[in-house]
């Protein structure tokens, strides 16, 4: 034996103590016979199964006594089954996955299916205890569904095809109830039957209204499913490939819904069924069935998405704030503190210096502006230096200038360059100069133009900041994450958002 072989078989059998601790007895056990081969191992890893389930039975003896369980043998595989109904038709083996007919002795194999194929996609598993409207229910089924449906788009006022793929698992209750818990991607709903006052099976798009005292509502879902693979106890004999249709609507907190069974190979309704469901989280079936590990879990997990709520809604304060700060410094002026205007074509290859300039607002944000009139179809080139009270430069910036016209087939035309401006921070207050510089190119007259102004506000720094911490809020929202790709997402989203509204120039 290779030495790759013994770690192996004991990753096996960690996967198998997952299993036992999420309650999966039966899923456990066909886990260890088919895929632990060392004997000595397989059968330690039995023994624990059997001794966490004994615990498990022991801890939950006053609940289980309401259950009557019948142990039968398996004419497949002759291993041990066990039937919680009287009248159940139906019983699949979990060891080697035959379907079994037990209404009548000897007991036949009706079908063979695979039930590794279709593992439970979460904690729940047959034969499980939880406690449900103040009774207790045990797991007694499980029905793996796929569906073709019509799904209502409230934002398009439309409905678009859909697939869906789903797990219905079966409850029986101390006083021989049901109750019917679904599975699928988005989270769990919890299901119980009803006898309506206004029973239907709407064909296609229409509005629904089982009881008389509710408001007919749009039906937001219906179509077809089809039964692709079943395990547990059953009083009928479901059949994979088996068809129905079903309609919901919703009415408050709660989803009503009609489903149709429909005969083998026909399109005639076997059997209807009317159902009340309403969302319930993960935590409160783990608290249900009394699963300690994914109770903590869960808990630790809605504690993050608090502290993630609450920093979406800081987030949304600060986008706020910084709204205002936005449209505040958009409506606030600057102030012009000097400005000047020089004819270019006359100005000497040193240049001409204007001044002086006092500036004493320490700190504050001055904009330069530089800017020229010059004829159509004509450009030219201007520059200015900033000067400290010594005349020597500590700052400057130029622009290239043109205009240019004409006319096309829609007319005439007009598009220019004809100002740049410049933004700084004094850092010393005191006398200061500007020098303006000049190459006319081919205009032949025109004016250069100075302007400097202060109280500036930044306010595109505040647009940035604004869709920054809306992008957070939206990612901390919508994906609970802060990862730069979602905030990205959400920064996106609000300026979207934001452009949408404006209107066209």
């Amino acid at each position: 034996m290779s030495d790759s072989g013994p770690v192996s078989e004991e990753k096996i059998a960690q996967e198998v103590r997952s299993m036992i601790a999420m309650g999966q007895f039966d899923r456990a056990r066909v886990h260890a016979k088919q895929l632990v081969a060392d004997p000595t191992l397989r059968q330690s890893v039995l023994e624990e199964i059997e001794a966490a389930q004994n615990r498990m039975n022991v801890g939950s003896s006053s609940a289980s006594e309401s259950f009557s369980v019948e142990t039968l043998q398996c004419p497949s595989c002759r291993g041990s089954l066990s039937r919680a109904i009287s009248e159940s038709e139906t019983l699949t083996c979990p060891a080697c996955g035959a379907v079994i007919d037990i209404s009548k002795h000897p007991f036949s194999v009706l079908d063979q299916q695979k039930p590794t194929a279709y593992a439970p996609a979460s904690f729940i598993s047959l034969g499980m205890l939880g406690t449900f409207e103040n009774e207790t229910y045990q797991v007694i089924g499980r029905i793996c569904y796929s569906s073709s449906m019509q799904e209502w788009d409230t934002e398009d006022n439309q409905y678009y095809p859909e697939t869906w793929v789903y797990d219905t698992w079966i409850l029986l209750g101390e006083s021989k109830r049901y109750l019917y818990i679904s599975e699928d991607r988005e989270g769990y709903s919890l299901a119980k039957p009803f006898t309506p006052t206004s029973p239907a099976l709407p064909e296609g798009q229409s509005q629904l209204a089982l009881m008389t005292d509710h408001v007919p509502q749009r039906v937001i879902e219906y179509g077809t499913t089809s039964v692709t693979y079943f395990e547990g106890e059953f009083t009928w004999l479901p059949r994979v490939g088996e068809k129905g249709k079903f309609a919901e609507y919703r009415y408050g907190a709660y989803t009503y819904s009609t489903e149709a069974r429909l005969k083998k190979g026909a399109k005639e309704i076997a059997e209807v069924e009317f159902y009340e469901s309403r969302s319930i989280s993960k935590l409160e079936l783990a608290r249900a069935f009394d699963i300690k590990e994914i109770i903590l879990e869960e808990a630790a997990l809605a504690r993050k998405e608090g502290e993630l709520r609450r920093l979406s809604y800081l987030s949304y304060a600060v986008g706020g704030i910084l709204t205002l700060l936005f449209f505040g410094s958009c409506s606030v002026g600057s102030t012009a503190v000097a400005s000047y205007e020089v004819d270019f074509t006359r100005l000497p290859e040193s240049g001409l210096t204007k001044g002086p300039i006092e500036l004493s607002e320490e700190g504050s944000i001055y904009q330069l502006t530089l800017s020229t009139s010059i004829p159509d179809n004509s450009y030219s080139w201007g520059a200015i230096e900033l000067l400290d009270e010594k005349k020597a430069p500590i700052n400057a910036f130029e622009g290239d200038f043109w205009r240019e016209s004409g006319y096309d087939s829609d007319g005439r035309w007009s598009e220019s360059s004809v100002s740049t401006s410049h933004l700084f921070k004094l850092e010393t207050p005191g006398t200061y100069y500007v020098r303006f510089f000049s190459e006319k190119g081919t205009a032949s007259r025109g004016k250069l133009r100075f302007a400097l102004s202060e109280g500036i506000s930044l306010s595109r720094y505040y647009f940035i900041g604004l869709l920054g911490a809306f992008g957070f809020g939206f990612s901390m929202r919508k994906y609970k994450s802060a990862n730069p790709f979602y905030m990205l997402i959400g920064i996106f989203a609000i300026a979207g958002i934001i452009i949408s509204s404006m209107g066209d120039d």
